[in-house]
């Protein structure tokens, strides 16, 4: 499941992020991945790295919506209609536009 962010930082705000887990290589093109552990890894950037706390809190409601409204990638729709990679992404995006 895409799911973690991860964030490697020292103490002069400079940081490593980039989603826990493997790379998937069989997936690679599918439009199939789930973007979400991506997406949260920018929002520990903006939050750890550049003190954008306002944009990365509206990251992560906008994800909060998505899944409360039962937006699913295929690893996660579990006998529901999954979203591509680039819908998730889409949904979030205007989310965080509509200030969720």
């Amino acid at each position: 499941m895409g799911m973690l962010p991860s964030a490697s930082l020292n103490e002069q705000g400079f940081g490593l992020y980039e989603p826990a887990g493997g790379s998937a290589p069989d997936i690679a093109g599918k439009n199939i991945a789930n973007p979400i552990a991506q997406i949260l890894s920018l929002a520990l950037l903006l939050r750890y790295s550049l003190d954008a706390d306002e944009a990365a809190t509206a990251i992560e409601n906008a994800i909060n919506r998505a899944l409360e409204e039962g937006v699913r990638t295929g690893d996660l729709a579990r006998g529901t209609a999954a979203v591509s990679t680039d819908e998730m992404g889409d949904i979030i995006a205007r989310y965080v536009a509509e200030g969720v």
